[in-house]
């Protein structure tokens, strides 16, 4: 059957193609292809025709023809091959995925790759995807520090080797790192020893209790830290063909021990499905964070558009009440105007402030600069500004006056002045500018030192003086309520400023934390999208099937790998029961593992079951569940990890039958690792070298097992002969635990891995003991043998001696019954000699052709009795072999009634017949008949009773030696019926 290629994404990859598969001609015979997969160490053979492929045989023919007890070994390839073959197109670029699914589908481990000529191009088996498909990636993933082993063995580097092996042995460990020193300050690792090195030194005949550690250890230590990968770790050991590394720390102490195990067990399916589980728990945790996270941020939010709405409400508050200070500023503005107005008229209330202060500023300020400080203190001290001003003005007039000069309206002037010191600096510099005014003009009216116009009378001067009191009192008051209300504009002004900054710093933060916050929703986000796809591409793509199942039992979630091992699509398989799918025998124990995980009994078990596909084939399966419960500690679901374990199955199968023929086996088979340690050995093993039958021999060395002799060929001559070519035959000994040693046929095989590195040696020994015992025998045997036929031969010339004797002793007898007597015993002589005769020209001395016997008898009496007659002698003799306890009493009984018919059946006539049968009767007795059609036994004499030599010769051998019976039948002549069994024991007689 031909597949085509799907149009998929899948892993593309040329190396999955074996390109020099082992191929044989159809009209090859199958040992000839079991002779090729032994030499080249394949598990098959394609069958070519005409450079097409037609078929293939594989272990598993060769396991069926031998369970079938068909002899086949010489039978035609083309006979016993499987002819239905699944193929795989040969395309430029093959699909891994593709190929796998093929092998796993149709159950097959070899996949042929063929042209569309049917022409073989390559192979695709396990192996080779195995090769492909690395699993690295997950070692990439996975650091030396979850796996290294922390509790080592150690010792000093000044420790023997005597006590490091004593060391190794009393905590059965592999090796032992050697430290600088044994304090804990100082556990800085520069070596080690393993098994391999003591075994070695052991060979080199080192003495352990004299040699330090130091001298025998292997340095310097492969660089590797707990935080590098499991890649590293394996691409060291690769690299320098080691299967330990010792883990430093950063201050090259010693961290821990890693193996070629660790790495392995990273690689369980159970570690497996640990990793997912623990990924979904990352994603479950991350999610849950995620929503607390978002539900935060959402009370942020609200948080900030409440404090906003806030924010806004007070801004409309500020506004509103800068709003009402603007209004209260500007009406308090107008009523000053208006009293500006009111007291110089002339002027209108919008010029008037404006012209009595801007040149007042500009006389006082603009037109007489003064240093800062000074400014600074007259503002602050408005009293001394305005008795100062009044008293420059004073001294200004009285001054002109002194010369001279006379000033017009004085009064007005030194009013004007008191006006605008307290329209300019308040109240207290009007008051002031106003005192001093007063004072001068009292002092002058009393000492009388100015002019009448200057001073005037008391009615004039009383109503000056309250004139500039009351005009500087108002003018003070009014520039006192203005800059008060000047101030308390300033100030609200400044605080809300102060409150807009202030909320305006706070909306800034809040938003800037908001953006971050929303930054890292987004980063999380980002990461769980990714974890969560991550996730589902390993639950999806997983090289083992993936279940969810709820606490009833039904199917939640599926992935793609364990739809192609029940044959079903998702679709069918969700929400329906486990049992649906599970082998009838295999049900209860389904359930049982369910009820012990909804009752809370277990978290995680494995279970190992059949299931029923939907095409009805059956595959087994490897179940690794684990429970997953809510937070609430109730059962959420069962996560399943499903394994197709039908190759191993049926590998365990063919294992199991292999043990059980190297168990049933005679010969000692046995393993042994490159040192030398006894790694396997079968029953009949143990029972040949004298160990117990469940006694651990893993601590036996090879070297325990031959004598010196032995050992010493096997080491000098089969081992390196075994490495070299693969296999050494040869005869070695075996020591047994009493010392006895037993010689033994030896095979040994060196295996090697796939990159030709030596993994482990195999041996067949075969127990000589019986050959040499049975080759012994048989030398002496033959030994027997060449005398027993010297003394046939002999014999057989000492009765022709006796015949020659008695016709020579015939000669000199006129009586014819004394001629008689003597022939007869002739001829008994004779059918003895012929026995002799016919064992020493025999292969065989056990036993003789008695079909070639009677016919030689029968005619040597034929040509001595039927002188003068024609007699017709016919034998009907089925093949049997006589050894002679039976062949001689046989012979006489034949030699005797063939002898009386041919004396005595034919006397009135010239012619007859006799007739001489022997065959098996019902598989259990032989039956010999002699019979004629002369003139017949005489019915008046007994036969049981006849005392004649002859016939009492033959019933006394037939009942007496054979153990048989004799019957006379009178028909037609006489016949003869002798009966003995076959089993029956031949009796000798003296």
């Amino acid at each position: 059957m031909k597949v085509s290629q799907l149009d998929k994404p899948g892993l593309i990859s040329t190396q999955i193609i074996d390109r020099q598969p082992l191929t044989l001609a159809a009209e090859s015979t199958v040992a000839d292809a079991l002779v090729a997969m032994a030499q080249s160490g394949k598990n098959y053979v394609l069958i070519l025709a005409a450079q097409t492929l037609v078929g293939i045989l594989t272990e598993r023919d060769v396991l069926r023809m031998v369970a079938q007890t068909q002899t086949w070994t010489n039978r035609r390839l083309k006979e016993v091959m499987t002819r239905s073959l699944v193929t795989y197109p040969a395309v430029s670029k093959p699909d891994v995925f593709e190929a796998l699914k093929l092998l796993r589908q149709h159950q097959i481990r070899h996949l042929p790759v063929v042209d569309a000529k049917q022409q073989l191009t390559g192979l695709i088996t396990y192996e080779t995807l195995q090769s492909t498909l690395q699993p690295t990636a997950l070692l990439r993933l996975r650091t030396v520090r979850e796996v290294m082993n922390t509790a080592v063995l150690c010792a000093t580097s000044n420790d023997s080797l005597l006590a490091i092996a004593a060391q190794m042995y009393t905590h059965k460990a592999s090796c032992v790192v050697i430290l600088e020193s044994t304090a804990a300050a100082t556990r800085c690792p520069v070596g080690i020893i393993t098994e391999r090195d003591i075994v070695q030194l052991q060979a080199l005949g080192t003495d352990f209790a004299a040699t330090p550690a130091h001298t025998a250890m292997s340095y310097p230590l492969l660089p590797i830290q707990a935080q590098d990968t499991l890649w590293q770790a394996h691409q060291a050991m690769t690299q320098h063909r080691v299967r330990r590394l010792v883990v430093r720390t950063d201050s090259d102490g010693l961290a821990g021990l890693i193996t070629q195990t660790e790495l392995l067990r990273s690689l369980d399916p159970l570690e497996l499905y640990q990793n997912l589980q623990a990924l979904e728990t990352l994603v479950q945790q991350q999610t849950q964070s995620l929503n607390q996270l978002n539900t935060h941020l959402q009370q942020k939010v609200d948080a900030y558009q409440t404090l906003k709405q806030e924010l806004e409400q007070a801004n409309q508050e500020l506004e509103q009440r800068v709003a009402e200070r603007t209004a209260e500023l500007e009406a308090a503005n107008l009523l000053l105007c208006q009293q500006i107005q009111t007291l110089n008229p002339a002027v209108s209330p919008a010029q008037q402030p404006k012209l009595l202060s801007a040149a007042w500023i500009k006389f006082c300020l603009k037109e007489i600069p003064l240093p800062l400080p000074l400014a600074t203190w007259l503002d602050r001290h408005p009293i001394y500004l305005g008795a100062g001003l009044t008293a420059t003005t004073i001294c200004l007039i009285e001054g002109l006056r002194q010369a001279g000069v006379m000033v017009p309206a004085p009064f007005l002037l030194i009013m004007v002045t008191a006006i605008l010191t307290a329209s300019t600096n308040g109240l207290w510099a009007g008051l002031a500018s106003t005192g001093v005014w007063a004072i001068y003009v009292i002092w002058a009216a009393l000492f009388s030192v100015g002019p009448p116009a200057l001073s005037g009378g008391v009615a004039p001067v009383s109503l000056g003086i309250l004139m500039v009191l009351l005009a500087g009192l108002r003018q003070g008051i009014e520039r006192d309520r203005y800059q008060a209300l000047n101030q308390l504009l300033i100030s609200t002004n400044q605080s809300l400023d102060r409150q807009i900054q202030r909320h305006t710093a706070t909306l800034q933060k809040t938003n800037q934390q908001l953006r971050q916050e929303v930054l890292e929703r987004q980063q999380v986000e980002t990461a769980l999208r990714e974890s969560e796809t991550r996730f589902r591409v390993t639950f999806e793509k997983a090289a083992v099937g993936i279940v969810n199942t709820s606490p009833q039992g039904y199917f939640l979630k599926v992935n793609q790998k364990f739809c192609e091992i029940l044959g079903y699509t998702a679709a069918e398989l969700i929400d329906r029961h486990f049992q649906e799918f599970t082998y009838p025998a295999d049900q209860p124990r389904g359930l049982q593992m369910l009820e012990s995980m909804t009752t809370g009994q277990k978290i995680q078990g494995t279970l190992e079951k059949r299931y029923v596909r939907k095409d009805g084939t059956l595959v087994w399966a490897n179940l690794t569940i684990a429970a997953v419960h809510k937070p609430n500690g109730q059962l959420d679901y069962q996560a399943v990890i499903v394994e197709d374990i039908s190759d191993r199955k049926e590998a365990e199968i063919q294992q199991q039958n292999l043990i059980a023929i190297l168990e049933a086996t005679t010969d000692l088979v046995g393993m042994a690792s490159v040192e030398g340690q006894t790694l396997y050995v079968n029953k009949a093993g143990r029972k040949l070298s004298g160990a117990g039958e469940f006694e651990d021999l893993s601590h036996i060395n090879i070297t325990d097992m031959h004598p010196d002799w032995a050992l010493q060929k096997v080491q000098q001559e089969g081992l390196p002969t075994a490495i070299q070519t693969g296999h050494w035959q040869g005869e070695t000994a075996i020591l047994t635990r009493t010392g006895e040693e037993i010689p033994v046929s030896q095979v040994l095989t060196a295996h090697r891995d796939s990159q030709g590195r030596l993994q482990f040696f195999s041996t067949i020994m075969r127990d000589l003991s019986e050959t040499y015992r049975a080759e012994r025998a048989r030398r002496e045997a033959e030994t027997k043998a060449v005398l027993l036929k010297e003394i046939h031969h002999r014999v057989k010339n000492n009765l022709q001696i006796v015949s020659g004797i008695l016709y020579l002793q015939s000669r000199t007898l006129d009586q014819p019954q004394a001629l008689k007597s003597l022939q007869d015993c002739r001829d008994r002589v004779e059918a003895m000699a012929l026995i002799h005769e016919k064992f020493y020209g025999s292969a065989s001395l056990e036993a003789i052709s008695f079909n070639s016997y009677i016919r030689s008898l029968t005619q040597n009496l034929l040509t001595s009795y039927s002188v003068g007659k024609q007699i017709e002698l016919k034998t009907e003799i089925e093949p049997v072999s006589f050894n002679i306890d039976t062949a001689i009493p046989c012979g006489l009984i034949i030699n005797e009634l063939v002898a009386n018919a041919l004396q005595h059946a034919f006397l009135e006539s010239s012619q007859g017949e006799i007739i001489v049968k022997f065959s098996i009767q019902a598989e259990k007795d032989y039956e010999l008949i002699v019979q004629d059609n002369g003139v017949g036994f005489p019915a008046t004499i007994d036969f049981q009773t006849q005392t004649s030599m002859g016939l009492r010769l033959v019933r006394t051998l037939a009942v007496n030696q054979l153990r048989g019976t004799v019957e006379i039948k009178y028909q037609n002549g006489t016949l003869f019926c002798i009966r003995f069994p076959i089993d029956g024991k031949v009796k000798i007689t003296a």
